[in-house]
């Protein structure tokens, strides 16, 4: 009787270390990149390059398809970090958001996490509505994926897409990197300015 209780005890707890295990695992067909570039790539030819600002590269392709199944794009663009492929910002035509969602979902499963925060907006007309952020996570061992579209509440009491709404894709591991870089020098900053304020005592 012993044995069977302690049996019992042990599948118990398997079953637990591996439904949390389960957890961590990745979403439905969890990408590497996108359109042939994985994450950690360096840029391809035919890319042209926009902005570069802070160790980061936003650049476009040449000949893009500029389309997501039914979903029209109005731009792709590609970043990179220390030469890196990091992250790829895409931006669905006006009110084609829901066609993007709707091939999200097919491709990588309902979403993950949606939070959604609301806050007043004031039109041209000078009248006041309310508007509703709302961003789709998916979040990989390899990738995450946020979706951020945008409802108002419109005049006839209808909450509606604005048709305002943007994709994000981006490397988890060189994200990371990113945030701990971006840290420390904040925290440079702020010592260098301690020091300068510190010795300004001295000009009184």
């Amino acid at each position: 009787m012993r044995t069977a209780r302690t049996l019992l005890w042990f599948l118990t707890v398997a079953i637990v270390v591996f439904s949390l295990a389960g957890i961590g695992l990745a979403f439905q067909n969890e990408p590497e990149g996108f359109r042939g570039l994985k994450w950690g790539d360096s840029p391809t030819e035919d890319m042209v390059i926009d902005t570069v600002e802070d160790l980061r590269m936003w650049c476009t392709r040449d000949n893009e398809r500029l389309y997501i199944g039914p979903a029209e794009i109005e731009r792709i663009r590609y970043v990179f970090y220390k030469g890196e492929f990091a992250w790829v910002l895409i931006e669905p035509k006006h009110f084609k958001e829901q066609d993007l969602e709707d091939v999200l979902v097919l491709k990588f499963g309902n979403a993950e996490d949606v939070s959604s925060t609301w806050r007043g907006h004031v039109d041209y007309a000078g009248v006041y509505t309310r508007v509703k952020d709302v961003t789709y996570t998916w979040l990989g061992e390899r990738t995450e994926i946020n979706f951020y579209r945008q409802f108002r509440f419109w005049r006839e009491g209808e909450l509606r897409s604005t048709g305002r709404s943007r994709l994000t894709m981006s490397s988890v591991q060189i994200s990371d990197e990113y945030e701990r870089d971006r840290e420390r020098k904040l925290e440079e900053a702020r010592r260098k300015r301690e020091k300068a304020i510190k010795k300004g005592l001295a000009d009184f």
